[in-house]
């Protein structure tokens, strides 16, 4: 499919330059818009619902409901043989975990076959004085 063809779905890129299409709209409704086995590879690291500034904050249940809502999405425009990288932080959860792996809340809920775990790991963190800083996350591919 070309470019052209894609901004005639999607309506007018946020960018444009050759080869290159950016969007600012919402996920969910993006991918909706797309036809089934359309994407050969999706490498994505969505919002941690963490409270940054760019986040709508939502329940654990929500967050997690709203993710498997685009994952399927995701899902249903990949080809056959594409891939999906999901890269995903830590949150906590009250009286249960300080620092979760997000990725572990999701990956029996995910369509996707999981090949393995993929560890990023950076110098940089949270810095912490009652616990190690994390200064990894994690690929699900």
């Amino acid at each position: 499919m070309s470019l052209t063809e894609i901004a005639n779905i999607l309506s007018k890129p946020y960018f444009q330059a050759p080869n290159c299409l950016i969007y600012n709209m919402d996920c969910l409704e993006a991918l909706k818009l797309l036809p089934e086995e359309f994407v050969a590879l999706t490498v994505t690291s969505p919002p941690y619902n963490i409270g940054k500034e760019y986040e709508k904050f939502l329940l654990l249940d929500e967050y997690l409901n709203w993710c498997e809502q685009w994952i399927a999405e995701v899902y249903r425009v990949t080809f056959d043989r594409g891939a999906f990288w999901l890269n995903l932080g830590y949150l906590s959860i009250r009286d249960r975990a300080k620092a979760i792996p997000i990725s572990y809340l999701l990956w029996d809920k995910v369509p996707f076959y999981l090949i393995q775990e993929v560890v990023w790991n950076y110098g940089a963190g949270v810095a912490g004085s009652k616990f190690f800083s994390p200064r990894k996350e994690k690929f699900l591919w």
